[in-house]
């Protein structure tokens, strides 16, 4: 499945590209905001009382940008939010006592990432990226517990030009976690949380936050007029 994600994106790439005519690459501060398709990987439980694996149904993710394009590179903070529900749990109980081994409801994630891409220059109004990103999440799962955990992903999509500064863009990232380490109901369990989005959404360039003009050059001085003689 994550394979076919990212070669839609790719796909989409080849296609757009030769059909426009070129483009400059944006410069200056942009916002942008997208929503999109999030599916979580299946999940490994490990823990003092209990042991299995969790699947989980396709969700969605949402996220905010603001940035700044510098030509090329780019540098952004991000604020997203993704969610799936859980759709099948094989836990066992590894204490003594008895205790509830079917954790269900949501798992969410809301993260604060700082990213950094570089936009791919092929003289066209699609302009392909690859991008990276670090941040800090906090995650929580119903029945198992929350989390502050770190975080991070790698991002490949394209950008198409809809005006001088306005584009649309769709990207797959793949998003991880370090384990959630929950603690609810005595469970003491970490659980894995990585997921596949697919991405699309709006930026809005505001332009460079100083424009620089070069200063015309002096007019030649006139020629001084010819001598007259007596």
């Amino acid at each position: 499945m994550t394979k076919r994600m990212a070669a839609l994106v790719v796909a989409a790439c080849c296609v757009m590209a030769p059909l426009a005519a070129g483009a400059e690459a944006p410069e200056g501060v942009y916002i942008g905001a997208g929503a999109g398709l999030n599916l979580h990987q299946d999940a490994d439980i490990d823990g003092r009382r209990l042991s299995g694996d969790v699947k989980f149904d396709p969700g969605f993710a949402l996220m905010g940008v603001v940035g700044y394009a510098f030509g090329g590179p780019r540098l952004e903070g991000e604020l997203s939010y993704r969610q799936n529900g859980t759709k099948d749990a094989d836990v066992s109980n590894n204490g003594s006592s008895p205790i509830d081994t079917s954790p269900d409801g949501d798992l969410y994630t809301i993260a604060m990432m700082a990213n950094f891409y570089y936009d791919i220059d092929i003289d066209s109004i699609v302009t392909p990226y690859l991008g990276a990103g670090i941040g800090g999440a906090y995650a929580d799962y119903d029945d198992i517990g929350d989390d502050i955990v770190f975080a991070y992903q790698g991002i490949v999509g394209a950008s198409f030009a809809l005006d001088d500064n306005l584009e649309a863009f769709v990207d797959y990232r793949y998003f991880a976690t370090t384990d959630i380490d929950g603690g609810k109901i005595g469970r003491a369990a970490e659980i894995d949380n990585r997921h596949h989005t697919l991405m699309a959404g709006l930026r809005y360039n505001f332009g460079p936050l100083f424009e620089t003009e070069v200063a015309a050059a002096p007019a030649p001085a006139p020629a001084p007029p010819p001598v007259q003689r007596p």
